[in-house]
């Protein structure tokens, strides 16, 4: 667990890093919630090291390993990060939290810069479902439909005339436009609700 947080304070660092990337002081509350941490990451990292050093077969490192057993510094090292990791629970969750949705914000635009339409769903208090252009996205050339409801309605058609395909597209399409405020349609309004199949 010791190197998930390692590489939590890590990635934080490189977005925080403005120097590198191009958007000026976009995160700049992100190196706030880094700073307690990296001293933190340094230890954890140390003790890591003087451990793949042991498990390598050097001579020095294995003669390092039974002086630090001998002093048991790693041990003393070891607690200590976990008591400052008991202190500082709350921030470490918030820098987690922070980090989990800029990861989610890019797969999110990554999977909108794939889509050849897309638009953000409006929310209405009504019950009714209107979209224009819906098409279902993991068909490659799919045919746009438009569907217009404010009450139930039944779905027939030929055998592999695309009614099941049909209605997928739809139920996903407001699956994601609850989800992740995407919709592969041109036009997106609906109700809250839960899809049931």
């Amino acid at each position: 667990m010791l190197k998930s947080i390692v590489k939590v304070v890590i990635t934080g660092n490189k977005i925080a890093n403005t120097r590198r990337f191009s958007y000026g002081n976009e995160f700049f509350d992100l190196k706030e919630k880094v700073v307690p941490f990296e001293k933190l990451s340094n230890m954890i990292s140390i003790i890591q090291m003087k451990k793949d050093a042991a498990f390598s077969g050097d001579i020095m490192g294995l003669a390092y390993d039974y002086l630090i057993g001998a002093t048991l510094w790693d041990f003393v090292k070891y607690d200590q990060i976990i008591r400052t990791l008991k202190n500082k629970q709350n921030e470490f969750m918030e820098l987690y939290l922070t980090l989990g949705e800029i990861d989610m914000a890019i797969a999110i635009a990554s999977f909108r810069e794939s889509l050849p339409l897309y638009c953000t769903p409006a929310f209405s208090e009504e019950h009714v479902l209107q979209m224009k252009q819906i098409y279902h996205p993991l068909i490659d050339e799919s045919v746009c439909n438009t569907i217009n409801l404010d009450n139930s309605c039944i779905i027939t058609g030929s055998n592999a005339s695309g009614k099941s395909t049909y209605i997928k597209a739809v139920t996903v399409n407001v699956i994601l436009a609850q989800s992740i405020h995407t919709c592969m349609a041109k036009e997106m309004i609906l109700p809250y609700a839960k899809v049931i199949t």
